[in-house]
């Protein structure tokens, strides 16, 4: 698929910028867990990184045939290795990232709903409940908790599934709160630790935050400690935080994992005053 902008400016000779395949998962996969590997941002995980990976790959290829998000990805061309992945979900009726909607796709269903969840649950647990843009269906504690079982019933043998119960709970709210569906939610940003502080993440944000100046969209994102401030830097502010207590996931884990919903607004357009 093509790209619906030109390429970044900022981005060195030696990476290119394109959309996600099939063809990408295990390096989408592989770049996810060099990046995520501290205890705290795998607190919900199964310790079979092999169930994980199988899990990510499926919820993967679901997620790439919908076509109801856009993946893009920086390669490093000299080695071929995926160095840097973003996934967004645009609100509904929203094409500037060129999407489509895909014929016979039901998106009121509640199975394809928890299906298109569990991808960017099982990637980063920054990036839950949000990334299907449903939740504003999801109303009531009774349903809250009935989407919530549909989405941990997925995951792996070993996961902790009373631990990512409370992460998505914790979003639920909030994206309801705030109505983040109505916003172009920036889903996973993931940058490999090998090519760290080459301006990758900004290179592969910056054109996307340019479209959605330019269609007045504001933008979401749920930020760990790490990313808030890059996020900060590039005019993301924060909304609300919430920590997760990683006693939970009954992994013998002690603390908390902040998670800091953050909002990026287009700026008011200042029409030219000719003289």
């Amino acid at each position: 698929m093509a790209l619906p902008f030109a390429r970044p400016l900022s981005l060195a000779p030696d990476f290119a910028l394109s959309s996600i395949g099939q063809d990408d998962i295990d390096g989408v996969i592989s770049c996810h867990h060099q990046a995520f590997n501290s205890p705290g941002e795998r607190f919900w995980w199964s310790p079979d990184l092999d169930a994980m990976r199988a899990f990510q790959r499926a919820s993967l290829e679901k997620n790439l045939k919908s076509g109801e998000k856009r993946y893009f990805k920086i390669t490093h061309t000299p080695s071929g290795e995926l160095a840097a992945f973003a996934s967004w979900v645009p609100p509904k009726r929203f094409d500037g990232l060129g999407l489509r909607p895909v014929v016979g796709t039901d998106t009121n269903n509640e199975g394809a709903r928890a299906v298109a969840a569990v991808e960017e649950i099982g990637l980063y647990v920054d990036s839950s409940a949000h990334s299907t843009l449903q939740s504003n269906k999801v109303s009531g504690e009774a349903d809250m908790e009935e989407y919530i079982r549909q989405i941990v019933s997925r995951l792996p043998d070993g996961a902790s599934k009373e631990g990512l119960a409370e992460a998505v709970r914790f979003e639920l709210r909030i994206h309801n709160r705030y109505g983040a569906e109505e916003m172009l939610n920036l889903a996973v940003l993931c940058t490999s630790p090998r090519y760290e502080r080459r301006g990758l993440a900004k290179a592969i944000i910056e054109p996307v935050l340019e479209i959605a100046q330019a269609n007045g969209m504001p933008v979401w994102v749920y930020s760990s400690p790490v990313g808030k401030g890059f996020y900060e830097k590039l005019g993301f502010v924060v909304i609300e935080a919430y920590d997760l207590d990683l006693s939970n996931a009954n992994r013998g884990l002690e603390g908390v994992h902040r998670v800091t919903a953050m909002q990026w607004n287009p700026k008011p357009s200042i029409p030219h005053r000719w003289t």
